[in-house]
């Protein structure tokens, strides 16, 4: 039986980062919409990491960490373009 599950993941990402983009220049003269489909972007891109590692049985409080670091530096490097 195939692993749907993991298809799911990847799916979610696939098509999660074209409907960010679109967001991302429909709001292009409103720096605080963007700011918010940045962060929902970075709420998406942690719960699938997460979902992942669940998955594979490799997810640690290390990993979690991690994660959010990478998406909170993201978050701050983004902003600057922003603004």
């Amino acid at each position: 039986m195939r692993k749907f599950s993991k298809i799911s993941v990847t799916w979610i990402l696939i098509l999660s980062i074209p409907v960010f983009g679109i967001l991302l220049i429909i709001f292009r003269f409103s720096p605080e919409k963007q700011f918010q489909v940045l962060i929902t972007a970075s709420v998406v891109y942690v719960a699938t990491a997460i979902l992942h590692h669940f998955q594979d049985k490799t997810l640690t409080m290390e990993i979690i960490i991690e994660y959010m670091l990478i998406a909170v530096l993201a978050l701050l490097l983004l902003q600057g373009l922003i603004i």
